[in-house]
């Protein structure tokens, strides 16, 4: 008797690699070995599974950082007799599908019901934060906030708004933890998906830098909150953008592979998700966006460094849309061969993936560090924190994704030779091959 009835039937997953990418910016191409998955056959005859295993993953050319991925895969079914000890020796717990590579979209039409109710709370998520916020900043009248009362001198909710308009950082905090952390997460219980943060990881940057800019306390220098709020805009539509291109402009369809793997994983991840999924964002989003507190509350004159640094940023911006440009070509080439029973490539080494094996990384890099120079003209150095914490994250993920690489033998000496000439990040000539 099969393990799962209908559509779902167990297989053995063989290899195959496919596009992975990031809301935020970070893809990268993967494949899957040796593991007993639930698979179910889509209308484009690509499988989905949902894993039963701890998988052994590898990616193929490609980048995963922080936010948000997808991940393709090709199974080929089991002979008869492995098909009853697979049977035998799964787990009772039979989760959902883990669904990876580009997603099936005759699933959720572009103007279906599913996709335009998204949309809307995609729309209304914000509001409460954004109607906190703005009777925070209009509790007392022009003019007449009164002076810190200090954390000890809270005693009413006057003195409350005053203590919150004078730390800034601890409201941005607050609102993230109750409107992101808390709203976020329960809305995720009733879908079952934690897909909403994948957006907003490229929309809540420019909620808290908003929120700094439109404080009643702030005293920026003109130019150089234009400049920085401005390269904040480009990479938000750029990263914006590239999200809707991956998921093909669907809304909820589908959430993080990552996430979806743990909620298949774990029989507690209903709360589990709360740190894991939205927790954790709240300290990388927060403390990038300090430079902007700084600029914002600390004044001084703007010069040409001011100038250089909105360069620089739209430089990272250049290289990472490039790079994601690229990738997203050759994730809809390799589609287009598997249509046609053609091969797959299996490394992206050619256009700027040729001089970087993490181009994508290395663009986002630059725009946050330039960023973190604005805060540094101002003279508070301290906000770089944040960037450096996401450099790390990032730099943790690069070396997990070619560790995974390496783990699948029959692309090992393929990356080996890749790592072997060509820059771990920063574009560079690449070596000759011997």
């Amino acid at each position: 008797m099969p393990l799962l009835r209908g559509p779902w039937q167990l297989s053995h997953l063989s290899g195959v690699s496919s596009a992975l990418t990031s809301p935020g910016c970070v893809p990268g191409y993967w494949m899957s070995v040796g593991t007993t998955v639930a698979a179910r056959t889509t209308p484009t005859g690509i499988r989905q599974h949902a894993a039963s295993a701890p998988r052994r993953s590898a990616p193929v050319g490609g980048n995963r950082a922080s936010p948000r991925g997808v991940m393709g895969h090709w199974t080929v079914a089991p002979a008869e007799s492995d098909r009853a000890a697979l049977c035998r020796a799964a787990p009772k717990r039979h989760p959902g599908p883990v669904e990876t590579g580009y997603p099936d979209i005759r699933r959720q039409p572009l103007w279906g019901r599913q996709n335009l109710k998204n949309g809307l709370l995609l729309l209304l998520v914000p509001v409460p934060g954004v109607v906190a916020t703005r009777a925070l900043f209009h509790y007392f009248e022009p003019g007449a906030i009164p002076d810190d009362p200090g954390l000890g001198g809270v005693e009413s909710v006057a003195t409350a708004a005053a203590f919150l308009l004078h730390h800034p950082i601890v409201w941005v905090n607050l609102v993230f933890f109750c409107n992101v952390c808390v709203l976020f997460w329960l809305l995720a219980l009733v879908q079952r998906s934690s897909w909403l943060i994948d957006p907003y990881w490229t929309l809540i940057p420019l909620f808290i830098a908003g929120c700094y800019w439109a404080h009643p306390l702030a005293t920026p220098t003109p130019l150089r909150s234009l400049l920085s709020l401005g390269v904040l805009g480009v990479w938000s539509l750029r990263l914006t953008h590239n999200y809707l291109r991956r998921e093909r402009w669907r809304l909820g369809l589908r959430e993080d592979w990552r996430f979806a793997e743990q909620r298949a994983r774990k029989r507690h991840f209903w709360w589990f998700q709360f740190f894991y999924v939205y927790l954790a964002q709240q300290v990388l989003l927060v403390g990038l966006t300090l430079p902007f507190w700084a600029v914002h509350f600390r004044n001084g004159a703007a010069g040409p460094w001011d100038l250089a640094l909105a360069l620089l940023a739209l430089l990272g911006i250049g290289i990472a849309h490039v790079a994601d440009t690229q990738l997203d070509a050759f994730m809809r080439a390799n589609s287009a061969r598997a249509a046609r029973g053609e091969p797959r490539r299996l490394l992206l080494d050619s256009g700027i993936w040729r001089s970087s094996r993490h181009p994508n990384y290395f663009g986002e890099q630059l725009f946050w560090w330039a960023v973190g120079g604005f805060g540094v003209a101002v003279g508070e150095p301290w906000v770089l924190v944040g960037t450096a914490i996401n450099s790390g994250v990032l730099a943790a993920v690069a070396v997990m994704t070619e560790r995974r690489m390496l783990a699948v033998p029959e692309r090992a000496a393929l990356y080996r030779d890749y790592q072997r000439r060509t820059s771990a990040l920063i574009p560079w000539l690449p070596r000759a091959k011997p």
